[in-house]
């Protein structure tokens, strides 16, 4: 028999250092710096030497960001992304105030979300010039300049650039200036023109992959010769209109080695919904292609035919879908949104939106999903005429099932009371984000804010949370205030109207897990000024941007107080455990 020595299995601290190391290039910047390194000392050790850190600033507290900043020596970074998005206002001038940014000599890939053109135009000369940066990604948060677009130019011309995401309009594409045998393997970008499309092309002969998060922004008139074999992959992820068939056969006749395409559409001619025209365009086009995902979109539908979707599906189950290529197409009817859909299956889209009608009621409320997985299939069990859709439709969607990120419009005019305003095809429990814009009115009000309180009582994982309400002047307040009561309280993002001071004071009794929040000014108030004083009374560290009728604000460590107050007739105490 074995002795309990021999059984007894190695601890984690026992083990070598390199082995530790390869444990830490699977966990976050923030995972190491705020819990493995407390461990013990010689995790401690280790997290001091270790040298390949990912540092994630999206969405990080104030507090924390402080703290690994001044934990990581710069030169132990090899991936950075910071961001001055809603959830972190004013983080990339704190940054820039925490660290010599020219110690960070080892960054491989660096991210720049929601950056203006003053902040960028202090950072770009320090990235100009790296060896080591093989990807750069830049998301812009208001107008680029012409300087911007001058010192991009020379950041991308580095030889070492492999991976280039450019949030950028066409427009301030024209202002740069591409460089010759350009070393890209990855480019993504917002748009641009059908000559911008070429001269990248022109100057990029190791590109393999280009994403467009729209599209072509202008119309083709002329036709190239040439044509542009190193590219193996394109996608258009949200390409509005799409050209008519001819300037589609445009673009996909210069680049003949597509192995990979993606178009999500929504369509402006019928023919690009049609089986065989695809089919043409792929044979004669794409020969190499093995993988096309799609989704086809055709709005305003009055007069749904059945046997003219069947006609359509047909159209893709022909040897060339089925046995040659193998790909598994769904043609379908939305009735909600009176469109037709066709899509490869799985579905690529990461958003989708759509009315859940709900036959008793006679209710409508149009919803807003993202990040889901599903074989979406709206028409398979309805069987409905133009004259008595509203009666016929089932309320039973297929489920979409991981859904994280859900949009609930709610119009309180015809909102009977009690009403499950929850889309019957969503699991309530894996909703970490949820926006609710509501529509309120006096003689409705108070049923509106029950179904609206009944929701949030079920989304109890919410993290990040966006009410925004329109009212007219004499919707009491007092029945707004019966949400902040249910707010579930460990959300971290909150973005929410407020129309006193007192409104702010409430929401951090009851939240007291917050890192961000953004304020929206009532139409009632008219400055800022008192809200400021507030925070700067009550909250030990934050910074701020106000813009227009909002302020984003980024928490550090704050000071909560213990507060009462009344909804309806009955008092309310909002602590951290209620």
């Amino acid at each position: 028999m074995a002795s309990s020595g021999e059984n007894k299995l190695p601890c984690l601290d026992s083990l070598p250092v390199e082995i530790l190391y390869r444990i830490l290039d699977h966990l976050d910047g923030h995972s190491i710096i705020l819990s493995f390194r407390y461990v013990c000392k010689k995790f401690a050790a280790v997290t001091n030497t270790y040298n390949r850190y990912k540092l994630d600033f999206t969405s990080i507290s104030k507090t924390d960001c402080h703290v690994i900043c001044r934990a990581i020596k710069p030169e132990n970074v090899i991936d950075l992304t910071i961001s001055d998005g809603d959830m972190t206002p004013g983080q990339i001038s704190l940054f820039l105030s925490l660290v010599t940014i020219d110690r960070y000599i080892k960054l491989r890939s660096l991210t720049l979300l929601d950056i203006d053109d003053e902040h960028l135009q202090r950072l770009l000369p320090h990235i100009t010039g790296s060896r080591l940066l093989t990807s750069l990604s830049i998301k812009f948060r208001g107008t680029e300049s012409a300087v911007t677009s001058a010192q991009a130019s020379a950041t991308i011309s580095q030889a070492t650039l492999q991976r280039l995401e450019f949030d950028m309009r066409s427009s301030a594409m024209s202002q740069i200036r591409w460089p010759t045998n350009f070393t890209l393997h990855y480019l993504k970008i917002t748009e641009c023109t059908f000559e911008q499309f070429c001269v990248i092309l022109d100057h990029s002969p190791n590109l393999r992959t280009l994403v467009f998060r729209t599209g072509i922004s202008d119309s083709i008139h002329e036709t190239i010769l040439k044509s542009y074999p190193q590219l193996t992959s394109l996608s258009f992820n949200d390409a509005g209109i799409f050209k008519p068939v001819g300037e589609l056969k445009s673009i996909l006749s210069i680049t003949p080695s597509l192995k990979y395409l993606k178009v999500i559409v929504l369509i402006s001619s019928e023919c690009l919904l049609d089986g065989s025209e695809w089919e043409s365009i792929i044979g004669t086009y794409l020969p190499r292609l093995n993988r096309f995902e799609f989704c086809f979109s055709l709005p305003n539908i009055t007069n749904y035919n059945s046997l003219d979707l069947q006609s359509r599906m047909a159209r893709y189950r022909t040897p060339f879908w089925i046995e040659t290529k193998r790909w598994n197409v769904v043609c379908t009817f939305d009735p909600t949104m009176h469109r037709i859909l066709v899509y490869s299956t799985p579905m690529c889209l990461i958003s989708y939106s759509f009315i859940s009608r709900y036959r008793k009621k006679a209710i409508s409320i149009p919803v807003t999903i993202t990040n889901f997985k599903t074989d979406l299939d709206i028409v398979s069990t309805i069987s409905m005429t133009a004259t008595t859709e509203q009666q016929s439709i089932s309320s039973n969607y297929d489920w979409f099932e991981n859904v994280t990120d859900l949009t609930v419009h709610i119009d309180g005019l015809n909102l009977p009371d009690p009403f499950d305003l929850f889309p019957q095809s969503v699991d309530p429990s894996l909703i970490v984000k949820l926006s609710l814009p509501i529509l309120c009115y006096a003689r409705s009000i108070r049923n509106t804010i029950t179904n609206v309180v009944s929701l949030l009582e079920r989304v109890y994982n919410v993290r990040s949370l966006s009410i925004f309400y329109r009212r007219s002047r004499n919707c009491p307040m007092v029945d707004i205030y019966r949400i902040y009561a249910v707010l579930p309280p460990r959300i971290t993002h909150l973005t929410i109207e407020i129309m006193s001071v007192d409104d702010m004071e409430m929401l951090f009794e009851r939240l007291v897990y917050l890192t961000s929040f953004t304020f929206v000014l009532s139409v009632h108030t008219k400055s800022f000024t008192a809200y400021i004083e507030w925070l700067r009374d009550n909250i030990t560290d934050f910074t701020h941007v106000i813009d227009g009728n909002r302020i984003y604000v980024w928490l550090g460590n704050y000071r909560k107080k213990r507060k009462e107050f009344i909804v309806g007739s009955k008092r309310m105490k909002l602590s951290q455990n209620s």
